[in-house]
């Protein structure tokens, strides 16, 4: 790997930013970004930032998109690089992408094409507290782009219209013990997998209106609620 990169991720590893706490990532990427050369000043919403890294090149409009949450875990060690591996909180999912997104800031040449970089928050959570929503409500310009990519690990593969997922509790109580928390494991085990053909069957026989999951419990629209009240609740 490029050294300039490695370095680059290595910095980011050692920010933590678990999902909740992107307060201090977000402040120091948008510090770091404000040291090159922009097409405008950086737009902050939250705990996001847009970036017009260039503009007037005649090529379309692309954003280049990563999230700047991780996953909470607990690691043995301070982030490091060991031989050719790096460890550390989110070095794939998705701080990896994020680097790159840096490395394209920062290199003298680039792409002739209108880049703007989208650095969000709460990416690891319920969809209702994700903060792309937010940003593209709000600015006007990002909405106008062409084309965007989002920079999550995928095998060095681009993928084209992969969007939207789904999400169902476990309700029973030998899924919940062999699965933990089943908020945090999309329809692994017999009843969610069971969930999911249920799903399935319903969005063949009929056209469904957006966001409607019949026989399935919808989560997207609420945040996540600790595991111990959904089993208390009614």
């Amino acid at each position: 790997m490029d050294a300039g990169l490695t370095e680059t991720l290595l910095w980011l590893c050692k920010i933590p930013s678990p999902i909740g706490e992107e307060a201090e990532i977000c402040t120091a990427v948008a510090e770091r970004v404000g040291k090159v050369k922009l097409a405008g000043a950086v737009r902050r919403y939250g705990n996001s930032i847009v970036v017009p890294l260039t503009r007037g090149t005649g090529g379309p409009h692309v954003a280049l998109v990563g999230h700047l949450d991780v996953v909470r875990t607990d690691h043995d060690a301070p982030p490091r690089i060991e031989g050719d591996k790096l460890f550390g909180p989110g070095a794939s999912d998705m701080k990896s992408g994020l680097a790159l997104m840096l490395d394209v800031a920062e290199r003298g040449a680039r792409p002739n094409v209108d880049i703007t970089l989208v650095f969000y928050a709460r990416e690891e959570g319920p969809f209702v507290e994700n903060e792309l929503g937010p940003v593209l409500d709000q600015d006007p310009e990002l909405r106008g782009a062409s084309i965007a990519v989002c920079l999550e690990p995928s095998d060095n593969r681009l993928q084209l219209g992969c969007a939207g997922g789904m999400r169902r509790f476990v309700g029973d109580e030998r899924a919940a013990r062999d699965h933990g928390d089943p908020s945090l494991h999309r329809f692994r085990g017999t009843a969610g997998f069971r969930a999911l053909l249920h799903y399935g069957g319903a969005c063949r026989r009929r056209r469904l209106p957006r966001g409607e999951s019949p026989g399935v419990a919808s989560q997207a629209a609420q945040p996540t609620a600790p595991f111990e009240e959904r089993q208390a609740a009614p």
